[in-house]
């Protein structure tokens, strides 16, 4: 066949398959070790929360992306929970992606099925990586190779970490981009249906999880399409924009959601988290390079690789080169540019190893065909390299950086059951009660937090002000305290009269304070007082603020329902201006009945231009509801 790589031998021996079960199932050997061995196996089947890293925020993010996609086919949605209200879309949490797909699958048990899906990722990258090298057109030994590599590469300190913060959007997408450009390989010299199946897949899956990985490669992608066009009729070409069409319709919604929300947040040239590395910052190599000999070793043996099959097989060579380069043309681009919400303050770098597996496993089998007459049907040539791959693994320590690898943290600390039971005890209507009398808690934020909050709603029905977002990426999340600053202003600037209109509006009954120049500001406030229930056990001190809660800051009506599916008033009376205003954020996209109501913004607070819901209606009504529906 020409320009194939390695002819495949699959077909001639299912040793193969058995040697690439065993991969696997050492990768559930590993997993297991991390949840901390067989005796605690049990913590994954019942609903104890998945606490590491960024893993609580997409799990909560995920279960209201999956019930809003069953009963309303979108997985965006308006959730008052937090930050009096902002829009959840995936672009703000790209993480919820993969949260979503698990939780449709578990059902009835959604922690448990999050926290299976996430463990279940390792298990699925020998797979994926086998799937790369054959794509390739690698014989057997060189996929299974590939598997191991990969498998290997899993649990080095700096991917580990990345799966440890709950980075799955970025690594799922990774690999999804490599079975990608592997398989452009395979569809260009046998084009027939389940390459265009894989190559579809592949680029739905990649688009759904990370779009700025698709939008990166897709100059890659398109210069390979440009030089392999003339070869192929037209039913070729059919198929590839086919593929593009169904691509692009799979993730039209988020696609939308994308360039709706994040757009202007590049543009806003205020954000405050837009800032470029100094060129002293760029000329430090050394942040760029991988911390672990592990990974420094194989990208040796994989760059050594690539300009092998550089010689040999150009277009293979041409597609991962110019993939690899992609890839970290958007890791500077990202660590360069931190206003890329939830993605530039990633260590990308990190996965760039990844990049180098398939040229490894290239080299090390061609020098295993030299030990070996029939690779295909001899297990001696990957013998000796397993063998050589067993001596730098041992020499490297490999084995002890996973025995000493830290345990995934599953389950509440006593510290955190101590904050559950004292907000519990508040025993405050929450919003989805039919009550007015609801108050938000304002929680201050911490950048090294132990503690995250984002939980919390399901366990106290609470609605909080922070606690969402630390990083203060979201919009929304402009109002919030962290660290001493109250809506990015000191609160020891604030004067009382400037606090009793904020608490005001934003609705706030309860305060947990942890910095010291927030306690102290509020131990001097007549407004509110320490709450006399049981020490947290810790810094933080719950201050309950003086006031009757309410969600309209103007008019009257009784509060019916205020969730992510809709929000409804009953015996609705306006003021005299015949207005309604509530303590809820603005949005585009309401529905609402009856549909004589006009809704418009209510700009009350000078420091923020997120305005608040006003509705206009000419009298009283006897029911009024308000359906966000993203449009």
């Amino acid at each position: 066949m020409k320009n194939s790589m390695m002819s495949i031998s699959w077909k001639q021996t299912l040793s193969w398959y058995l040697l690439l079960l065993g991969i696997v199932c050492g990768q559930g050997a590993v997993t297991i070790h991390w949840l901390g061995g067989w005796q605690k196996l049990d913590q994954v089947w019942n609903e104890s929360p998945l606490l590491s890293g960024d893993h609580p925020i997409h799990f909560y993010h995920g279960k209201l992306g999956a019930a809003s996609w069953i009963h309303m086919g979108s997985s965006s949605c308006y959730d008052p929970t937090f930050q009096i209200g902002y829009p959840k879309t995936p672009v703000y949490d790209p993480g919820s992606r993969m949260a979503e797909c698990f939780l449709l699958v578990s059902g009835t048990h959604p922690m448990a099925g999050y926290k299976i899906g996430v463990l279940s990722l390792g298990l699925l990258v020998p797979i994926a990586f086998a799937l790369m090298s054959y794509g390739l057109m690698f014989r057997a030994g060189a996929c299974c190779l590939s598997a191991l590599l990969a498998s290997w590469l899993w649990w080095t300190p700096g991917i580990h970490e990345l799966i440890e913060q709950g980075a799955t959007d970025l690594i799922i997408g990774a690999i999804f981009a490599g079975i990608h450009l592997c398989w452009w390989i395979r569809f260009s010299e046998e084009p027939w249906i389940h390459s265009w199946g894989v190559l579809t897949l592949s680029a739905i899956g990649l688009w759904y999880t990370q779009p700025w990985l698709g939008m990166t490669l897709f100059p890659a992608i398109l210069c390979w399409y440009l030089w392999v066009a003339y070869r192929h009729g037209i039913a070729w070409h059919l198929s590839v924009w086919a593929c593009t069409a169904m691509t692009l319709l799979a993730n039209w919604n988020g696609i939308t959601d994308w360039s709706r929300y994040t757009l202007p947040m590049l543009a806003d040239p205020e954000n405050s988290h837009h800032s470029l590395l100094t060129i002293n910052e760029f000329l430090n190599y050394k942040k760029w390079l991988p911390s672990d000999r592990i990974s420094m070793i194989l990208e040796g043996i994989g760059l050594i690789g690539l300009i092998g099959m550089i010689w040999r097989h150009g277009s293979a060579s041409y597609l991962i080169s110019t993939g690899g380069a992609a890839f970290a043309a958007i890791s500077f681009m990202c660590n360069c540019v931190q206003s890329i919400p939830n993605f530039g303050n990633r260590p990308i770098i990190t996965l760039m190893p990844l990049l180098f597996v398939c040229p490894a496993s290239y080299l090390l089998t061609s020098f295993a065909q030299r030990l070996s007459t029939n690779l295909s049907g001899k297990f001696w040539g990957f013998f000796w390299i397993t063998s050589i791959l067993a001596a730098i693994f041992v020499w490297t320590q490999s084995w002890q950086i996973i025995v000493r690898m830290k345990e995934i943290n599953i389950g509440y600390s006593d510290q955190q059951k101590a904050i559950i039971k004292q907000l519990k005890e508040l025993q405050c209507p929450s919003l989805a009660e039919s009550s007015n009398s609801f108050g938000r808690l304002l929680w201050e934020d911490e950048r090294e937090d132990n503690i995250c909050p984002v939980l919390l709603p399901a366990e106290t029905n609470l609605a909080f002000v922070g606690g969402l977002d630390r990083s203060g990426v979201l919009e929304h999340s402009s109002i919030h305290l962290c660290e001493g600053y109250l809506s990015k202003k000191r609160i020891a600037d604030w004067t009382d009269a400037e606090l009793q209109r904020y608490f005001a509006q934003y609705n706030i009954r309860w305060i947990m304070a942890a910095s010291e120049n927030t306690k102290a500001r509020l131990d001097h406030l007549s407004l509110v007082k320490k709450h006399d229930l049981n020490s947290l056990g810790d810094h933080r001190i719950l201050y309950e603020v003086n006031r009757a809660g309410t969600l309209l800051l103007k008019g009257s009506a009784k509060v019916v329902q205020v969730d992510w599916q809709r929000i409804a008033l009953a015996d609705v009376v306006p003021n005299e201006y015949g207005e309604i205003i509530l303590s809820l954020h603005y949005q585009e996209g309401w529905r609402i009945a009856p549909p004589y109501v006009q809704m418009d913004k209510a700009n009350l607070d000078v420091n923020h231009n997120i305005p608040f819901i006003r509705l206009k209606l000419p009298g009283p009504v006897g029911r009024l509801t308000l359906v966000w529906e993203n449009r």
